[in-house]
Parts: structure tokens; sequence; C-alpha cells
């Protein structure tokens, strides 16, 4: 009885916040190539709200979480450098055939063929060959969501993974629109992109060409 009273009294240790319980992932990352993957893998399920395993985080420890983790993100998704066990966030190594062009392996792994100069350092399209490697997101197997939380002023891109799993790709701070024209709320599918369109001013009605700074 006199244990059983002791455990009763006993106060709980505060929770652990998911910074805390990732920083040896961190650590490891930061001075590791090998240690990138699994914390992205593991800090995305601590930030993807539809995870079965996703603990309610306050806004702003999850953009602080977010923010910390981006530059990682960035090695992974948008450098040339191929990280060991980078499969299983979707990127890949793309062996080139006779006959490919750009374009052909762009769009068999439904991606932009810009996104190649990203990913490979020394990518000419005017000088493929047969059996180069390139580094390639696929997203044939998996959508890319895109999430503006208007509350912390960012942008989310998460890559779905098989199983329903997801990851993050990109989490960059976002404008949002004016009260005469605020940003929708909702979901919505894009159907169509357009390079560098011509934007117009919703006030002014100018038009503004692509590239004008």
């Amino acid at each position: 009885g006199a244990f059983h009273s002791m455990l009763n009294g006993r106060k709980s240790a505060p929770a652990r916040s998911p910074r805390d319980v990732l920083a040896p992932l961190f650590s490891k990352a930061e001075t590791d190539p090998a240690g990138v993957v699994p914390l992205i893998l593991a800090a995305s399920e601590e930030l993807d709200s539809s995870s079965p395993t996703h603990r309610r985080l306050d806004p702003k420890e999850a953009r602080l979480l977010a923010d910390t983790l981006e530059p990682f993100c960035r090695r992974a998704f948008f450098s040339p450098e191929r990280l060991p066990g980078m499969e299983s966030l979707g990127l890949v190594l793309h062996t080139v055939r006779v006959g490919e062009v750009p374009e052909r392996i762009a769009k068999h792994y439904r991606i932009g063929a810009g996104l190649l100069v990203y990913l490979n350092p020394e990518f000419d399209p005017r000088k493929l060959r047969e059996g180069q490697t390139l580094k390639v997101l696929d997203l044939s197997t998996g959508s890319l969501d895109v999430v503006v939380e208007k509350s912390l002023y960012r942008l989310a891109a998460w890559r779905r993974l098989e199983g329903g799993r997801r990851v993050l790709v990109e989490y960059a701070p976002v404008g949002l629109g004016a009260a005469d024209s605020p940003t929708p709320l909702g979901k919505t599918s894009i159907v169509l992109r357009a390079r560098d369109p011509d934007w117009t001013d919703p006030v002014t009605k100018q038009v503004f060409k692509a590239g004008d700074p």
C-alpha cells in the first residue's frame, strides 16, 4: 500500500517537445549524410497531421520544427547530393537509355524537366549519354500535396509515399491575399500549369509580363 501511494504521489515528467525528441537525429544529420533521410522521415511523421501517429503540436512549435527541418529537405529534394536511403523519400537514380531526352524522362516521373538541373550539377540536355545516371524525384507512384497554412504564413509541399505516409519536401514563407481578395479556403486540384505566366494586379488591373522584377 505504501509503495502504491508513492507511485500515485510521484509527479510525471513533463512531455518532451518533438524538437527535443528529434535532437539526436538533427545532430547526426548535420555531420553524417546517412542521417539526413531518417531525420526527414521521423520529423515528417511528427509534422504530418494526416499521420495516424501524429501528436497534435502547438502551431508555433510545428512551424519552428518545420523551419529547422527545411534545409535538410532542400539537401534531399533540390540538390545533387545523393543521400544514403533516398529511395525511401521517392528519390531514385535513372539510367539514361538510347534516344531518351529530358522531356521524356521528366514525363515518366511526372516532374518538370527543369528539376533535373537542380538535381544533377553537370546536366546538359544536349549531351545526354547512354548509361548516364540522373537523380530524379519520382512522382509516378505518389502525388504531391501543397498546403498553405494561413495562420503561419507558410507553404508546405508533401510527397505522398506508398501506403499513405507523407514526407515534407519543402517548407517556405508565403504571402497571403488582401482583404478584398483573400486566399481561398478548401481543397483544389491543379489541372494545368503555366511556367512564368503574366500576372494581373487584382486591384489596379495592371498586367506584369513574365520576368518583370
